[in-house]
């Protein structure tokens, strides 16, 4: 079984897109993955996250590796094994970088060592990890074939031999024995020939100007920070007093400048793409929100989303969970449009960013919002959100607005998603109903899936594959939000007098004041 890549099942037919995607900023993705990716950098993760899959098959074969992940104990196995390979690869070029600018090859043992060290690492970490892989129950192609990869490499001559030459030379290193005699600023470096060993009694009388250790990380860079310079010229002096086993290092380095199998080590960065992003919904999870990987479909009918919500919205509410709420909807038959209106500030808009996110994290094979759902597998996303007019382009707001709407016409297809938010609000209502029920009768005829945000509610009955949902207010106070949207015919009520007179904004109250 041929292993090429944890990510797309048929290797890099699907080239992943450099450049953010133009709908990221209005359905807030750009800010979720900007989130996801944090700390990342090295990786460089986001091209995968900016590329929704247009192969099903790559779909459900990363949906397969999302399941096998959402086991803890293999989830955090593989988390180890990616970085740490990944790390020793950093960790490498820098030292081979440093034993290429030192010019000498009977110098740098320290540097040489590290050099050992890590090739040691990387096969124990290897070995580890393919014993992990064929003992945790997998079912995903991804982790099988990797499997059956990772078996016949660690079996193979090359490596075989990688990994016993490597313990050999360290062993016989290890075994080396010498004394370092110091007097004054001199130092002298000598075969060990049966004095007292009196390190321990060094090290217990130096330990308390030894500072407190906090971790791991901040020992090994503790480590790295003493006396290079100083440990590498003792190593120096040692080598001339054992040069066949130094030299079978020097010899060593020469001969393994790329060990590292290129396969395992694009494993180990594809990998982070579903690292980063389990990590980051955990925190959302923690909030007692749903995730779910989706049903992805090439039908329109019978879509759904249960329990769905704004997920750049709930990373800024971790810390006010209760304020979160969650929206279903559903299409069916020949339903295609879902037409949104209600009032101001009521999580419109909210919606229509959540309809969009999970589409757009659905195709790429990741566990969307929500408790269960069954999406469309589009071809394209395009986004019409309210700009400011831009005074320099000599073009009024409607202008732009039918400019805009064309572009989008001229490239949809009937597989494409269409999310259009607030426009035409710089006209007056007879025409804004005139254009709107044209736009949607255009949309309509392309058969696409469309979410239409609007103030103007006769849009609501213009066309049969309209349905329509409203943003609904509390049934005891009128100016209260509820951010619960439902499939309703719009009321045509207006709410701009309660939050007027909540705030005692109204005629009589301003005039009440003013008299007083």
């Amino acid at each position: 079984m041929e292993f090429k890549s944890i990510l797309y099942q048929t290797g890099y037919e699907e080239k992943p897109v450099i450049e953010e995607p133009s709908y990221f900023k209005n359905l807030n993705l750009d800010q979720l993955i900007k989130a996801i990716t944090l700390d990342k950098d090295d990786y460089d993760l986001k091209s995968f996250f900016y590329s929704p899959l247009k192969q099903m098959e790559n779909i459900h074969f990363r949906q397969a590796v999302v399941t096998d992940l959402e086991k803890d104990d293999f989830f955090r196995s593989s988390s180890a094994f990616s970085e740490k390979i990944f790390t020793l690869n950093q960790q490498f070029d820098q030292c081979l970088t440093s034993l290429n600018r030192s010019g000498d090859k009977h110098q740098d043992y320290l540097e040489k060592g590290r050099y050992l060290d890590i090739i040691e690492t990387y096969c124990e970490e290897v070995k580890r990890y393919y014993e992990c892989l064929t003992h945790s129950g997998l079912k995903a192609l991804g982790f099988l074939s990797l499997g059956d990869f990772l078996g016949d490499y660690i079996h193979s001559n090359a490596f075989v031999n990688l990994s016993k030459t490597t313990s050999r030379l360290k062993d016989e290193l290890f075994a080396l024995d010498y004394c370092i005699l110091i007097k004054g600023d001199t130092v002298k470096v000598k075969k060990y020939e049966g004095e007292p060993d009196h390190s321990s009694e060094v090290i217990q009388l130096l330990e308390r100007f030894n500072p407190k250790r906090q971790s791991t990380k901040q020992e090994d860079k503790l480590h790295e920070g003493l006396a290079t310079h100083v440990e590498n010229n003792i190593l120096n002096l040692a080598a001339k007093l054992y040069p066949q086993s130094f030299g079978q290092l020097d010899d060593y380095c020469l001969n393994h400048h790329s060990f590292m199998n290129p396969t395992i080590l694009i494993f180990s960065r594809e990998l982070q793409f579903y690292i980063a992003y389990f990590d980051y919904i955990k925190a959302i999870k923690k909030m007692g929100l749903s995730f779910s990987l989706p049903e992805i479909t090439n039908s329109k009918t019978d879509l759904y989303n249960d329990d769905g919500f704004d997920l750049a919205l709930a990373d800024k509410l971790i810390k006010t969970p209760e304020n979160m709420v969650c929206n279903s909807f559903y299409l069916k038959n020949n339903e295609r449009i879902i037409l949104i209106s209600g009032p101001n500030q009521g999580g419109k808009t909210t919606f229509s960013r959540h309809f969009g996110q999970i589409h757009h994290l659905g195709c790429l094979g990741l566990p969307i919002q929500g408790s269960r759902s069954r999406i469309f597998h589009f071809d394209q996303i395009f986004t019409h959100f309210e700009q400011e007019e831009n005074i320099n382009s000599l073009q009024g707001k409607l202008s732009d607005d039918l400019i805009r709407m064309k572009a989008i016409f001229d490239a949809a297809t009937p597989n494409s998603l269409v999310i259009i938010n607030e426009i035409l609000s710089s006209t007056t209502l007879n025409d804004a109903i005139l254009i709107g029920t044209n736009f949607i009768t255009m949309l309509a005829d392309l058969d696409l899936i469309c979410v239409f945000v609007t103030f103007i509610t006769e849009l609501a009955s213009c066309h049969e594959k309209i349905v329509s949902m409203v943003s609904m207010v509390s049934e005891v106070d009128a100016s209260e939000r509820t951010y619960t949207l439902i499939r309703k015919e719009p009321d045509g009520l207006a709410y701009a007098n309660h939050i007027v007179q909540r705030y005692h904004l109204d005629y009589f109250s301003i005039n009440e004041r003013i008299s007083s």
